[in-house]
């Protein structure tokens, strides 16, 4: 998942390169009790927008640079935080949806148009993004 944070008042946005795959089970652990969800729920929520469970993703993110920040201090506005599929999450979904059979093919094609031109947005911010340093901000934090 990418995950970006955009607050008022800062110039350039937070973003993350999230893989719940490679979070430690003690990290995990603590979410869970944070969330009072279970993991696989928890990361369900989170990609289909609770605001919940999105504050404790970002204080996840944030304790990397802030170790002693707590979860009630990660306040943000609802437009200032914005989580979407990476490119292998999108063709892994592209994969399923091409393979599905109880899809009808006109809703089949509108899926797979949606993904191609999320895709392309993508690889659009990927050529941009190629002449600039890396950000110091975690950007590849997955734990």
């Amino acid at each position: 998942m990418i995950v970006t944070y955009s607050p008022d008042g800062q110039d350039e946005p937070q973003v993350w390169q999230w893989d719940p795959d490679r979070v430690m089970a003690a990290e995990a652990m603590v979410i869970e009790r944070k969330a009072e969800c279970r993991w696989d729920e928890f990361k369900e929520h989170v990609k289909f927008g609770s605001i919940t469970h999105r504050q404790v993703l970002l204080w996840h993110l944030l304790k990397h640079d802030h170790p002693t920040l707590k979860l009630q201090d990660v306040t943000f506005r609802a437009g200032e935080l914005e989580v979407e599929m990476d490119a292998a999450e999108l063709r892994d979904l592209q994969d399923n949806v091409e393979r599905a059979d109880t899809m009808e093919e006109n809703q089949r094609a509108k899926v797979l148009a949606a993904i191609d031109l999320q895709l392309t947005k993508i690889e659009a911010k990927a050529v941009l993004a190629e002449g600039k340093a890396p950000s110091s901000d975690g950007t590849s934090a997955t734990g």
